[in-house]
This record gives C-alpha cells, sequence and structure tokens, in this order.
C-alpha cells in the first residue's frame, strides 16, 4: 500500500509528456514506452512494416518504464525508504521482472529494487521463462486483478515452452462481467476443475454475505432502514420553524 501511495504521489510531478503502445508484452509483441512523437514515428514504421498488426495506444500520459521516470525515480526512493520492512526470509519464490530472476533473499527488495520498477524495463518474458524453466512440474498461473490482462502475453509464453510441464492460466476477474459470477463460477472455481487442481471450497463459498443489491442488480426500496446521516446543526437549521432560533454564530463555517 504504501509503495503505491508513493508511487501515485510522485508521478504527478512527471513534467514530461509521455505515451504508451500496446502493442503487447510477450514475445511477439511488446510494450512501448516513451515520448509521443517518438512513438508515433515507430507506430507508423511498425504499420507500414507488418499492415494488419495490432497497435493500440491508450490514453496514458506518463510513458512508465522508461528514462522520462529517472527523475522522479528518485524522489520515489527516498520516499519508500524509510518505510521499507525486511523480512527474515523469503515466504514464498518471487520471480522478478526486473532481474528476470528469482529474488532469493528480502535484502534484495530495497529502495533502489522497487524504483527500479517504476524507471526499468519490465522484463516479463524472461522472468516467466526463468520461472518455468526451474522445474518440470505443472504450473498454474492466476492473475489477480481487474482484468485478464495477461491472458495473449502468458499463452505466447507457454507456446514458446518446450512442452515438458503443463502450463494453464486462470483470471480471477474478466472485464464486463460480474465480479461475483467471475469468482464463484467457471472462471475461478470451475477453471480449477478443469485442470484437476484441488482447492478448498470454503474459501470462495461466501453464501449469505452477499448485498441484497447486488444479488438482485439493482438497490433494494426498503422503508425499514434509515439511511440519512444529519448532524446537530444540520438538523436543527432545517427544522428551525417553531423551533429553538440560534444565534448567529452557530452558522460560523456552515
Amino acid at each position: 500500500m504504501i509503495l503505491s501511495y508513493y508511487r501515485g504521489q510522485v508521478t504527478k510531478f512527471q513534467s514530461l509528456p509521455g505515451a504508451m503502445a500496446a502493442v503487447g508484452i510477450a514475445l511477439r509483441a511488446p510494450t512501448l514506452s516513451g515520448s509521443p512523437e517518438a512513438l508515433d514515428r515507430v507506430l507508423q514504421q511498425i504499420s507500414r512494416e507488418h499492415p494488419g498488426s495490432f497497435c493500440r495506444r491508450p490514453y496514458v500520459p506518463i510513458a512508465y518504464h522508461s528514462h522520462h521516470m529517472e527523475k522522479i525515480g528518485l524522489a520515489y526512493e527516498k520516499l519508500i525508504k524509510r518505510h521499507l520492512v525486511r523480512n527474515a526470509s523469503m515466504g514464498v519464490p518471487m520471480y522478478s521482472t526486473i532481474t528476470c530472476d528469482v529474488i532469493a533473499s528480502p535484502a534484495e527488495l530495497d529502495a533502489d529494487y522497487w524504483r527500479r520498477t517504476l524507471d526499468s524495463q519490465v522484463c516479463f518474458y524472461p522472468a516467466v521463462k526463468s520461472l518455468v524453466s526451474q522445474t518440470t512440474e505443472n504450473r498454474v498461473f492466476v492473475e489477480i486483478g481487474p482484468h485478464s490482462t495477461q491472458s495473449t502475453p502468458l499463452r505466447d509464453i507457454f507456446r514458446n515452452c518446450d512442452g515438458s510441464s503443463r502450463l494453464d492460466y486462470i483470471p480471477t476477474l474478466v472485464r464486463n462481467r460480474d465480479q461475483w459470477i467471475c469468482w464463484r463460477s467457471m472462471v475461478a472455481a470451475g477453471r480449477f476443475s478443469q485442470i484437476s487442481h484441488a482447492i478448498r471450497g470454503a474459501m470462495i463459498e461466501d453464501t449469505g454475505t452477499r448485498p441484497a443489491w447486488q444479488e438482485n442488480g439493482e438497490i433494494e426500496n426498503s422503508d425499514t432502514t434509515r439511511f440519512w446521516e444529519s448532524g446537530r446543526l444540520n438538523h436543527q437549521i432545517k427544522n428551525r420553524l417553531g423551533g429553538t432560533v440560534l444565534s448567529l454564530n452557530a452558522y460560523a463555517g456552515f
């Protein structure tokens, strides 16, 4: 939370105009980041040399993971340095898209490392390849986020692996689909069952906790519950007819 908070704060001071192009992330489709003019020239060249290729430029006014981030990166490093807590050991293996390898010690996750997640290239393909090559065991990649963003990149990487192990991808949420349906039905639990992966059903079965307005798709109309919140001063002003007349001081700052 702290890392994300300060990341958002420092990017407010990024004055250089930037842009990003969603040409992709994986082996056959890199993501581009830089100045708008340079990016336009590159996209035009790609369109000429590879007609029909996918090139999409979302509205992102900041060139993340580029040299544009270097100045604010130093400020980011200073801000987060005093908040970092170093654990005794890594709880689970962490494969880094910065180092392209496994993080063996918490000491590696210092302020300099997190700064590089802001201004350095994202080595997504090498990191996933490193993870897959470490073992021949079957792997399940679960993406936790608002959409299945890594679906195409990961499947591109899977196709370029040697096939010695089974690799599956499961998103938890999909854009424009109800979050409860995604998590509790085919997208999450159902997909785990299809690949014969045991899960604890109780962890996702939360029957009875879903608000009524989410079950029905609209806010439940009820006259039995009071939703209005009003302070004493506001209540007295609205109901002052026939009541106590407030002094002018009561209106100060209202």
